[in-house]
């Protein structure tokens, strides 16, 4: 009887260690100052940053769609085909909360801006990508809502030269 018991304990000892030794927890390091560490953005991601200090200045506030695939306040996407990826940002400034969109485009290894469109939304509840009229650049559709966010629409955006521009807008 002790003898089965004890095997028991033993295979008991050795799975718990192997369950500690396989987590993502950390036993020896207690630093609180590692614990406390906001997450860092990825280099391009920090360069887009700059890029936006840049041409915004301090104050604007990146806001996130709420719902769909591209959910991050900086969406990286390449919408000319050229292999490179663009940055997509909606953001606000000052007290009125209605929403801007930036696009941004890598030109060596700098950020510049390609495209901006004020909208009269105060909130972006989805956002996509399509070529929909086939030149080779993707445009940006858009679900906007609205202060109550009781109303709510579609918006076709399309990148020119150097403009973002409305295409398409829908209830």
């Amino acid at each position: 009887m002790k003898r089965y018991f004890f095997k028991k304990f033993l295979i008991g000892l050795i799975g718990a260690c192997l369950c500690l030794s396989l987590c993502a927890c950390s036993l020896t390091d207690t630093s609180i100052d590692e614990l406390m560490r906001p997450p860092q953005l990825s280099q391009s991601r920090q360069q887009v940053q700059a890029a936006l200090q840049n041409i915004l200045g301090t104050s604007y506030h990146l806001i996130a769609p709420t719902d769909g695939e591209h959910r991050s306040s900086i969406n990286l996407q390449d919408l000319n085909g050229d292999e490179q990826n663009e940055a997509i940002c909606f953001f606000t400034t000052g007290e009125i909360q209605l929403l801007d969109v930036l696009v941004l485009r890598k030109e060596g290894d700098a950020w510049s801006q390609w495209g901006r469109f004020n909208s009269d939304a105060t909130k972006v509840e989805q956002l996509s990508f399509s070529d929909m009229d086939g030149d080779g650049i993707k445009e940006l559709i858009v679900g906007w809502s609205y202060l109550t966010g009781s109303e709510k629409l579609m918006e076709i955006l399309q990148l020119g030269e150097d403009r973002l521009s409305s295409q398409y807008k829908q209830k």
